[in-house]
């Protein structure tokens, strides 16, 4: 004798069996609960998006903690940290211009391009703090854009990248 607050097994076999039927009548549900499903078990494309561009930002604190280590040094080669940040930002440049290009929008390979060659010039005359934020903000919305896995890696690794010469330099730009 079944308790009335359970529900029965043939029940539910029933309704996974009426469910499976309106899947195979109409695919793109199926599509839609794969998501929902993977979302759920963790498989979001979300999470290695996120998790790789949060692994790119510590080298902002790699920078910071190298400057505290070694800030003798800092003092010594800061003109050379300064070209450093400086040639990465121009190699990051052109890489994130080459994964835009692939995507094949030129509306935004020329948007792109024209905010970094504007932040640049700005990063000469504005010598404060707060101005990397700048510099991190145009790679980061920009790693969004592209879709190939081995794009936003080598986006990412570039940002971390950037991320040490920019920390170490940053302790020493005066407010």
């Amino acid at each position: 004798m079944a308790s009335e607050g359970f529900v029965s097994l043939e029940s539910k076999r029933g309704v996974l069996v009426s469910l499976f039927q309106q899947l195979d009548e109409h695919p793109e549900r199926t599509r839609h609960i794969q998501s929902i499903s993977g979302f759920i078990k963790g498989k979001s494309l979300l999470y290695p998006t996120m998790l790789k561009l949060l692994l790119a930002l510590t080298g902002l604190l790699c920078g910071l903690l190298l400057s505290f280590l070694a800030a003798e040094e800092i003092k010594t080669g800061k003109l050379y940290f300064i070209w450093m940040k400086r040639v990465l930002f121009a190699l990051m440049v052109v890489l994130t211009d080459y994964y835009v290009f692939i995507l094949g929008n030129y509306l935004l390979l020329i948007l792109f391009s024209i905010l970094a060659v504007l932040i640049f010039s700005l990063h000469l005359k504005i010598k404060k703090k707060w101005y990397e934020a700048v510099n991190y903000g145009l790679f980061m919305i920009f790693y969004f854009f592209i879709q190939q896995q081995t794009g936003q890696l080598l986006v990412a690794a570039g940002i971390f990248m950037y991320g040490l010469p920019a920390g170490s330099v940053l302790r020493t730009i005066n407010d």
